[in-house]
């Protein structure tokens, strides 16, 4: 059973809103000691172009945070990299040495 200010309430919400999109807000209207919440048609943002600037600044902010953690990858690559290089030589140097050596 439904009570007759959760009626009314229900009734001044529907009566109150007008076009509901995803883009709008909402309000609180008080009916008695009950309070709805209502859909009015304002909107988050100023318009749809503001939303795309924001989505497409969005996605920029993204792209570059991935840049930055690619190139912040590939240099950690390179350092790991140049230093198997120089153990490398270091163990051909010994074993050069070594020969030389046996020769001398």
């Amino acid at each position: 059973m439904v009570s007759s200010t959760t009626l009314a309430a229900a009734i001044a919400l529907a009566a109150s809103s007008s076009t509901v999109n995803a883009f709008t807000s909402s309000t609180s209207i008080a009916v008695g000691n009950h309070a709805a919440s209502a859909v009015v048609g304002r909107p988050l943002y100023a318009s749809s172009a503001d939303l795309s600037d924001y989505m497409a600044k969005s996605h920029e902010e993204k792209l570059r945070a991935v840049k930055d953690i690619e190139d912040k990858k590939n240099a950690e690559i390179k350092v790991r990299n140049l230093l198997l290089l120089l153990i490398l030589l270091r163990i051909i140097n010994v074993f050069v040495l070594a020969e030389w050596d046996m020769y001398v």
